[in-house]
């Protein structure tokens, strides 16, 4: 089970809820590809959160290339993905992007796929004290 808070007050956290199937998740995987390096950087975590609605058996949480702070998790019910809906009044509409400090703050969030997502990002994050950069 992963707990959020306990994640966030270490380090700060990328949360990306996708859906390995849709192209829109893919041009994400490729840009956090492309900035690799700059993401080791920091200090952070970043989690591919899979929610079981979209999950199908052909998933596999691959990390290759991928900077080395990625984890993937699977959102068992949808639980985090339906939290997250209510509390921030946000859609399904994948993939959702949130960048949060070490104070729980929730610094930018996006939904669908935007052009330079992994460079806004990190514009964000050295914006912010609380990002946690080493």
């Amino acid at each position: 089970f992963l707990n959020l808070n306990e994640q966030c007050v270490k380090k700060g956290m990328v949360l990306l809820f996708i859906d390995p199937a849709k192209e829109p998740t893919r041009h994400v995987l490729s840009d956090l590809k492309l900035l690799k390096e700059d993401f080791n950087y920091w200090d952070g975590e970043i989690i591919f959160v899979v929610p079981q609605s979209v999950l199908t058996p052909a998933f596999v949480a691959d990390t290759t290339g991928l900077p080395k702070n990625v984890t993937y998790v699977i959102d068992y019910n949808n639980e985090l993905l339906n939290s997250m809906k209510s509390t921030l009044k946000i859609e399904e509409d994948f993939p959702i992007t949130m960048l949060i400090n070490t104070k729980m703050e929730l610094l930018f969030h996006t939904m669908g796929y935007r052009i330079g997502i992994g460079e806004t990002l990190l514009k964000n994050i050295q914006m912010d004290a609380n990002s946690c950069r080493k």
